[in-house]
């Protein structure tokens, strides 16, 4: 599960629940003008809640980048930014 929504460990925060899992992912490979659409449409409570789950993916993309290795899920998403054709 983490793999699949690209977290480094599963986020155990207020307002978290397990059965929301495909709404996070809906929301976390938007777009960003979606993303901020979104996030002008929810309590001020989970906004916090969701620019949370916004860094835990930017945390699992930051240790991913560490870590020297190119997966191909990644040239799959960015082929432009590794100068691949898919």
């Amino acid at each position: 599960m983490n793999d699949q929504l690209r977290w480094p460990h599963l986020p155990v925060m207020a307002g978290f629940r397990q059965r929301d899992l495909d709404k996070y992912e809906k929301f976390l490979n938007s777009s960003p003008a979606d993303r901020a659409k979104f996030l002008e449409s929810v309590h001020p409570y989970e906004v916090k809640f969701y620019e949370q789950l916004l860094m835990t993916r930017i945390d699992y993309e930051i240790a991913d980048e560490k870590s020297g290795s190119i997966a191909d899920e990644r040239v799959v998403r960015n082929p432009e930014r590794y100068g691949k054709k898919c």
